[in-house]
């Protein structure tokens, strides 16, 4: 098994944008596609879960889509998981931002081990990043 990302720019289409990434990875071999909770979107925009609800219109495209739940800490369970896995009450929960975990890479800031490891969080600031800020 390979999983490699397929790099192409965004065009923040949201769930118009997951369809069309969905094929152009079948169309290269792909037989799996992880869809986030808000693929592509921009700001507010699109809802939430939109870019995953697409595909119920769009079943038969020939790729297993892969819904992703938007991820949290969670103190009572003391990691990362997502509503998914944790039956813990939201009081107990902290969002995990991307926009934040970016900044911190860009600016080399330190960031809470809860929501990146100190050593996965130096290697992406030691390189030569990809990131834009949004």
């Amino acid at each position: 098994m390979i999983f490699t990302p397929l790099l192409t720019y965004s065009r923040y289409a949201g769930p118009r944008e997951a369809i069309f990434t969905a094929i152009v990875r079948r169309n290269y071999g792909c037989t799996h596609f992880i869809v986030g909770r808000d693929h592509t979107g921009v700001k507010n925009f699109y809802g939430k879960y939109d870019s995953q609800k697409i595909f119920n219109k769009f079943n038969d495209i020939k790729i297993k889509i892969l819904r992703f739940h938007e991820p949290y800490y969670c103190k009572k369970c003391d990691q990362v998981t997502t509503s998914k896995t944790c039956p813990h009450n939201k009081k107990y929960h902290l969002e995990i931002s991307g926009t934040r975990i970016r900044k911190a890479i860009l600016n080399k800031s330190k960031l809470s081990e809860i929501f990146i490891r100190k050593n996965v969080l130096e290697k992406l600031q030691n390189t030569r990043n990809i990131f834009v800020d949004k």
